[in-house]
């Protein structure tokens, strides 16, 4: 017999040393995948980062995306930009989110979505803001450095320098634009937008859309929209200048009274010498700042032009910030703009109804809050707060012992049980003593004909008055804080045909007819926001001024824009 030597010993020694071949095998297969991956992990790691697959950029003998600039954004120090926040917080987060990958610049010079930023930038002022405050200006220079700077260490950190300026300007021109300038807002909401916007931002980056991405922040109300427009037309047809004028020699001085038309884009430079035309400018002057209309420079007019367009940018800049952050709905509410003396109420499509207001006077100012109207009371009963009882309806008693039984008011304690008002020594009374309540009960009292109710701490309310006269004037500053409404039946009407279910059971009018004392409650509450905005816009474009009644402007624009920059 023919024997295969060596099938016969491969195949004795397969079968005898099985197990030992199998581990043998299994050992070379463990060592070739461990070093296969860890040869793909680090060539992964040395292109993560970088602008193409070639490890190296473009031509350099750098790599960009290396140690250098890993450690150029992690190791950034903090500034906290006076917020309380750190900004650098919010660069290396961006980065980290793109895996340190540059978003600006490629092979050395810059690429073209920055343009888009860069557009913003330049236009900044257009959103009430200052292009000065996110660097503008020195990344141009920075820009200007990279293409005329020679050697390829110098251009990386060059180049690493404009990336985290250009970031920093990016999510600061950001937030500026949708919330405002925050300096002490810690709440969550502020909070979760922090941290929500370097990915936000990331995204929009890389589906090409950064400029719609970032405009898509800004406030969906009308209110803002109308006045961020109204300052964009503003900025290109007014003649920058920080002209110091006195209204007195503006009031006497015709040609000093064309110059501050035309520098405040109400007259055409062309008709600075049509008389007719200048009369018709100054009344168009007068009736964007509520004054009265009368074609003629008056003292308050002059007041008005004296102030220059840079003034003029920083009350609208300042409403801007106001508006985003009160944070309006866009439909479905109420607003009283407090030194408008108007109540704008925003349906469901978003359609305006307007009304005239009386609110708190300089020494009791209407509040500013956010609540929502839950109830209209038809024919309501006044009970006088303490603070009217004891600085004026007490003093008035002391001086006409019948007072109280001429205007209608009982005396009640503290559960409305009524007080025998003669067993009160009121000659001897202590104002702040005074224990009790005044109501008033008949029909006709402070009133009026209906109120409407929504919870706050400061016990304001909107209702009817019997002083119908004083919404005859232009400065409607009178009440004690609550806010008196003109045409008050016609709001209880549309609030009760469009948030209550049963409205064809409910009519207002015949309430109040027959003086039936109702609590007709909202199924669906309104919101509404008492607020200041001492300028708005309107569907034209056209920018109207309202008297800053509470003196809050001033200090408010020294807080927000006394470090900015004009250059």
């Amino acid at each position: 017999m023919k024997i295969d030597v060596a099938n016969g010993f491969l195949g004795s020694m397969k079968r005898s040393t099985g197990t030992e071949v199998t581990l043998f095998q299994q050992i070379t297969n463990s060592i070739y995948f461990i070093v296969r991956y860890t040869f793909l992990i680090f060539l992964l790691f040395l292109l993560a980062g970088h602008e193409t697959a070639n490890p190296r950029v473009g031509t350099t003998n750098i790599e960009f995306y290396s140690v250098a600039f890993r450690n150029a954004i992690r190791n950034q120090n903090n500034t906290g930009e006076g917020e309380l926040y750190d900004i650098e917080d919010e660069v290396r987060h961006f980065y980290s989110l793109r895996q340190y990958t540059p978003a600006w610049t490629i092979n050395f010079t810059i690429k073209s979505t920055y343009r888009e930023l860069e557009e913003l930038l330049a236009d900044a002022y257009s959103y009430g803001l200052f292009p000065s405050t996110y660097n503008f200006k020195q990344l141009k220079e920075l820009e200007q450095m990279i293409n005329a700077t020679e050697g390829e260490k110098n251009k990386l950190n060059l180049r690493i320098k404009f990336e985290q300026t250009a970031t920093k300007a990016l999510l600061q021109f950001s937030r500026h634009i949708a919330i405002g300038f925050n300096t002490d807002d810690t709440s969550s909401t502020y909070l979760s937008f922090i941290e929500y916007l370097p990915g936000y931002l990331n995204n929009h980056l890389i589906e090409g859309t950064l400029r719609d991405g970032i405009l898509n922040l800004q406030p969906d109300n009308e209110p803002y929209r109308k006045l961020q427009l109204a300052m964009a037309r503003y900025i290109h047809a007014a003649i920058s200048d920080t002209m110091v004028c006195i209204p007195d020699i503006i009031r006497s001085d015709w040609d000093l009274q064309v110059t501050r038309l035309v520098k405040q884009g109400y007259l055409d430079q062309n008709f600075a010498d049509d008389t007719f035309a200048v009369h018709s400018a100054v009344r168009n002057f007068q009736r964007m700042h509520g004054l009265e209309i009368t074609g003629q420079v008056d003292q308050e007019t002059a007041r008005m032009l004296s102030k220059n367009t840079k003034e003029k940018f920083l009350t609208i800049a300042l409403n801007l910030d106001r508006l985003r952050k009160d944070e309006l709905r866009s439909t479905d509410y109420v607003l009283v703009n407090i030194p408008e003396f108007r109540l704008h109420y925003y349906n469901s499509k978003g359609s305006y109804t307007g009304f005239n207001v009386i609110v708190g006077r300089e020494n009791t100012p209407t509040p500013q809050l956010i609540s929502q109207i839950e109830s209209i009371v038809t024919n309501p009963q006044w009970t006088v707060p303490q603070s009217i009882t004891r600085n004026e309806i007490i003093p008035l008693i002391k001086k006409d012992s019948l007072y109280l039984q001429k205007h209608g008011f009982a005396v009640v304690d503290k559960e409305s049980n009524p007080v025998d008002m003669s067993s009160i020594n009121w000659a001897d009374l202590n104002p702040r003593e005074f224990e009790y309540w005044f109501r008033q009960t008949k029909t006709d009292n402070a009133l009026g004909v209906v109120k409407f109710l929504f919870p706050n701490a400061n016990a304001v309310y909107l209702h009817d008055t019997q002083a119908k006269g004083l919404f005859t004037g232009r400065k409607r500053a009178h009440s004690h804080g609550c806010i008196r409404l003109e045409n008050p039946v016609e709001f209880a009407k549309i609030l009760v045909s469009s948030y209550t279910y049963n409205e064809n059971k409910v009519d207002i009018e015949s309430i109040i007819r027959r003086k039936d004392r109702r609590q007709i409650k909202l199924d669906k509450p309104l919101p509404i926001y008492l607020r200041y905005y001492s300028c708005l816009a309107d569907s034209t474009g056209n920018i109207h001024y309202f008297p800053d009644i509470y003196n809050l402007d001033e200090a408010a624009i020294q807080q927000l824009f006394a470090n900015m920059s004009w250059d």
